[in-house]
């Protein structure tokens, strides 16, 4: 008889998976800006894929186009992780974002979505 262990849920809010395009905006100066795919969303962070490298704990200023509700949404985070992925989309890397400045009405709306997605 064999073992398997579930992994531990580590996520304290539900992931929304989305298509939708995130501008991330970051130093140096002038700040570089890249236009990247939305992978997935929650109250605390975000995945986007990407075709350049970014750097663990780098700061990142994110204005996340959710053409469902018609409105952009503008939140700074931090990079928790990075993996590389096989052309997957014309994109390298995978990245985990974790949101260091949200307003209260944008964490709401995504939660709300989060609600009536799940």
């Amino acid at each position: 008889m064999g073992f398997f262990f579930r992994k531990e849920e580590k996520r304290r809010h539900p992931r929304i998976k989305l298509f939708d395009l995130v501008k991330c905006e970051y130093p140096p100066r002038p700040l570089i800006v890249q236009i990247n795919n939305l992978v997935n969303l929650s109250e605390g962070g975000l995945q986007f894929l990407c075709q350049d490298m970014f750097k663990l704990s780098q700061e990142i200023r994110i204005t996340i186009n959710l053409a469902e509700l018609e409105r952009d949404i503008s939140v700074r985070g931090k990079v928790v992780w990075i993996r590389k992925e096989r052309a997957l989309h014309n994109a390298s890397c995978r990245v985990g974002i974790s949101f260091t400045e949200i307003s209260d009405p944008d964490r709401r709306t995504i939660h709300e979505m989060a609600e009536n997605l799940a």
